[in-house]
């Protein structure tokens, strides 16, 4: 069917719904344009977050780290008079190990127990002797081991009897 000027009735409609599928596409292309470029700001915005958290926590490390020096300075200067007072007695280098391990248990570092039955989680079995003691006895600490608040940072390294 024709109409007055010769076209037929479905061309009118199609360039009318051309027009807006183009329109739609276009809002689209920009919605798509607008989220992509959010993204990649969110994106930025978190890789600069991570380093920025990185920084801090090395920060925090070198200032813990600091403080534990800070703390023992007056050891090193006790092995510093120990060693210009070289005539000085026993007594002298044992209060600096005592004044040395205060400090370290005051950070949270205490010695595994190497006294009675030999623990594999605590212990490392170094040496086997043969003992009248029972078998799995620690005979001999050879290394003194450490925790940290809680958490084995070096295993005790023992000799242990054997029947």
């Amino acid at each position: 069917m024709k109409d007055v000027k010769g076209q037929q009735a479905g061309e009118c409609q199609a360039e009318p719904k051309t027009e807006e599928l183009k329109s739609q596409l276009e809002a689209r292309e920009a919605e798509i344009k607008e989220l992509t470029d959010s993204l990649q700001r969110l994106q930025a915005e978190f890789d600069n977050y991570r380093k920025r958290q990185d920084r801090e926590i090395e920060e925090k490390k070198h200032k813990i780290k600091a403080e534990i020096i800070q703390k023992l300075l007056p050891v090193l200067d006790s092995f510093e008079q120990a060693f210009k007072n070289h005539d000085e007695s026993i007594d002298g280098w044992e209060r600096i190990y005592a004044q040395l391990m205060d400090t370290f248990e005051q950070e949270g570092l205490k010695a595994i127990t190497t006294k009675g039955k030999f623990d594999p989680h605590q212990h490392e079995v170094l040496l086997v002797e043969p003992s009248e003691q029972e078998e799995g006895t620690i005979i001999q600490e050879l290394q003194r081991g450490y925790t940290y608040y809680g958490q084995i940072i070096r295993t005790s390294k023992v000799k242990i009897s054997k029947k």
